[in-house]
């Protein structure tokens, strides 16, 4: 850790060569950008009022129905809100924070060249990295479930003063750096921490990949991939790992 440069807070860990960082908004306007130049028509925020399984998947929205041969549910922490999946999958609100861009003299007080990404062995972990534009962002170390599994409110005040807190403690010589804004989202949490891949419905054309448990960026693609060939008819040669009884929140 300290031939890499890596901040003294951070004592021992294992180096990923085969992981990376990205910028997840960049990655998710690109993915929309593939979709629609490949012909898909996008509805968005259109709600769901309940999806009708049979021959044909409808799904009733307050302006119309869509109806497929196949329908994926791939709402994650919004599962429950749909009426699917009850009790399978369950709501977390997560915390983050962005600093703002640190001065030449303070990237290289950091000595951090490499500019990995980091993330520790706690379970609900933390994770730092540095941004393309200069910045030093991360976050979570706070989770907050709301009691029925309705959502929690976004802005958490005392979870933004906890994760500064630490982000303070990890980074000593960054003191005069101003944390520039905060935010919270949520995250489909599952009582054994795998994702949950399958079908439902008596005709198995209601597929759904859901419960990431805060990795969603590289498990939700790779699931995603799975469920596409599901429906084609072919079997992904990694789905057989999810395939397991899945657990119910009571």
């Amino acid at each position: 850790m300290r031939d890499r440069g890596l901040p003294p807070a951070f004592v021992c860990g294992v180096l990923e060569e085969r992981g990376g960082t990205l910028n997840p908004g960049l990655f998710v306007s690109g993915l929309r950008s593939a979709a629609l130049r490949a012909g898909v028509r996008l509805f968005e925020e259109t709600r769901v009022l309940g999806l009708d399984a049979g021959a044909k998947v409808m799904a009733r929205t307050e302006g119309g129905t869509v109806t497929a041969d196949h329908a994926v549910i791939a709402t994650n922490a919004y599962t429950e809100r749909l009426g699917r999946r009850k009790g399978h999958v369950v709501p977390l609100r997560v915390s983050l924070f962005e600093t703002e861009p640190l001065a030449p003299a303070d990237l290289e007080g950091l000595g951090w060249q490499g500019r990995e990404g980091i993330y520790t062995a706690h379970e609900v972990l933390e994770s730092y990295r540095l941004t393309a534009h200069g910045t030093l962002t991360g976050g979570s170390k706070v989770v907050r479930y709301r009691y029925g599994s309705e959502l929690p409110p976004g802005r958490d005040p005392e979870a933004f003063a906890f994760i500064e807190a630490a982000f303070r403690e990890r980074f000593p010589t960054l003191g005069g750096v101003r944390v520039a804004s905060f935010w919270g989202g949520w995250i489909g949490f599952t009582l054994d921490l795998l994702p949950q891949l399958g079908v439902e419905g008596a005709h198995e054309n209601v597929h759904f990949g859901v419960g990431f448990n805060g990795h969603g960026v590289a498990q939700g693609t790779l699931v995603g991939a799975m469920i596409g060939e599901r429906i084609l008819g072919k079997e992904h040669p990694q789905a057989a790992a999810l395939s397991r009884r899945l657990l119910r929140c009571l």
